[in-house]
């Protein structure tokens, strides 16, 4: 029988089983976890086991547990196997994180974002080179995770950053054949929740993340697959005209999303200038909260009841912000509603400040939320979750991509020949 590429490929399925187990879960699964979660006999794990230790992918660490019999041996990523890079880029800073194979990122360095974006892109590109050239082949690829809108994989407009564009193309140029990946920063997040084991989106069909740091961003995953549009850039829930039409968004559109529910729209709503860094801004306005909870909670569900004129025994700084806070809110619940409707969702993930707005304004979020809802929908209305990796998901929805993309039964079986 001839020994085909098919073939070949296709007796490394189980292994490819057993290292996306490892990125999945948490670190620390025995042979008879997987094995069990796998459906794999014994004798199918030990030979799986042997290839990849052999293959410098993992080792085997004997642990003692309380039952008896012989130690478990827990599975671990070989300190010498395959790595990838991963970069965060926020509002004011660029991250670096390595990762192995159980897709744990570890951050390498923090260095703030220049005020060229020249300088940015030859500071990464030499960061990345290096690294390249430390590691080898063990780099097998790069991810580069931004809050904006990705186009041709190489092409973003953060305007987060006061950039108009932002083009990575010299940089995966520089790098190549390594393999570079630039996604959103919602749609890694995304991942993250829907394929890792502890993710709030883990075990449900239709998936809608929101994220608010500087802006709204979101991701859609219908059974399994992000539904990114015919150029990969689909996603952007943050610029559908559910704002307010006189109000310009930083993207060039009038009556984004984004315009009733980020921190720039907080500030508005406040009397206050627009922040130089709204995720920072809306950290401070969420610490003034927690300095005196009882008091701003009390303001918004009176607002939310009543309207403003039932709260003028209340200081004047307490009374705005308990209405900036309801009418966040209340555009945050609108918005999600509008989704729901469209997209028919099991589960809403919100992250980042989202969370902030609900749990400081819930009743009005609530109360929006529910009234903006088709009856089809609100008779089965999706579940509501928060986050649980936050920004880390940036990265380690980076790291599952990463992974999934690479370390494939192709490339198992390449590297059992060098």
């Amino acid at each position: 029988m001839n020994d085909t590429g098919f073939t070949r490929h296709t007796r490394w399925d189980t292994a490819t089983s057993v290292l996306r187990y490892l990125r999945t879960h948490d670190t620390g699964g025995t042979r008879s976890d997987i094995m069990n979660h796998l459906a794999l006999s014994s004798s199918t794990m030990t030979d799986t086991c042997a290839k990849l230790r052999d293959l410098n992918l993992i080792f085997e660490q004997s642990v003692h547990s309380q039952r008896r019999g012989r130690p478990s041996l827990m599975v671990r990523p070989h300190p010498r196997g395959p790595v990838v890079a991963l970069i965060d880029v926020s509002h004011t800073h660029w991250r670096l994180a390595f990762a192995h194979i159980d897709g744990i990122p570890h951050i390498h360095r923090v260095e703030s974002i220049p005020p060229s974006r020249t300088i940015f892109l030859r500071s990464l590109t030499d960061v990345l080179t290096n690294a390249h050239n430390e590691l080898g082949s063990r780099l097998v690829c790069v991810v580069v995770s931004m809050r904006s809108t990705i186009t041709e994989n190489t092409h973003t407009q953060p305007v987060f950053l006061g950039w108009d564009h932002l083009d990575f193309t010299d940089l995966v140029t520089q790098l190549a054949p390594l393999p570079v990946m630039i996604e959103n920063n919602a749609t890694l997040s995304a991942l993250a929740e829907y394929h890792h084991r502890r993710g709030a989106a883990h075990g449900y069909r239709g998936v809608l993340l929101i994220d608010i740091t500087s802006s709204i961003g979101g991701a859609f995953i219908s059974h399994g697959s992000v539904v990114s549009g015919a150029t990969g850039s689909g996603g952007e829930y943050g610029h559908l005209p559910m704002g307010d039409p006189t109000i310009q968004c930083r993207c060039g559109a009038y009556g984004c999303w984004s315009t009733v529910t980020d921190g720039y729209a907080l500030a508005r709503s406040l009397g206050d200038p627009p922040p130089v860094d709204p995720e920072e801004y809306v950290h401070t306005i969420s610490d003034e909260c927690l300095l005196d909870p009882e008091g701003v909670y009390a303001t918004v569900r009176d607002i939310t009841a009543h309207g403003p004129l039932q709260t003028r025994t209340l200081t004047s700084a307490r009374t705005n912000l308990g209405q900036g806070l309801a009418t966040i809110a209340q555009g945050l619940g609108r918005g999600l509603a509008g989704l729901t409707n469209a997209l028919a969702p099991d589960v809403i993930v919100m992250s980042g400040h989202a969370l902030t707005v609900r749990r400081l304004a819930s009743r009005a979020f609530t109360q929006a939320f529910d009234n903006a809802l088709m009856d089809v929908r609100r008779t089965r209305a999706p579940a509501i979750a928060s986050a649980v990796f936050g920004s880390e998901g940036y990265l380690r929805g980076g790291a599952i991509l990463a992974l999934d993309t690479v370390i494939t039964p192709a490339y198992l079986d390449a590297r059992s020949h060098h």
